[in-house]
């Protein structure tokens, strides 16, 4: 992304530091968005670059079926 974007690494790690933006493993988001959900947060918003034929690999990895 730091390519795309021309930018350094650094920068965009910092930007996804202050934006809260979850960046980790698979595994790692389920985790966290099961701590959301614990807390009573239920509804997610993942942005993403659209590309038709990713798209339902993203969702599988996030969803309850893929644990």
């Amino acid at each position: 992304m730091a390519d795309r974007f021309a930018m350094p690494e650094e920068a965009l790690a910092t930007h996804f530091e202050e934006c809260k933006t979850p960046v980790a493993t698979w595994g790692r988001l389920r985790h966290q968005f099961a701590e959301m959900e614990a807390l009573g947060i239920t509804r997610f918003h993942l942005q993403a670059g659209h590309d038709p034929d990713t798209s339902p690999e993203l969702l599988d990895a996030v969803s309850d079926s893929s644990r």
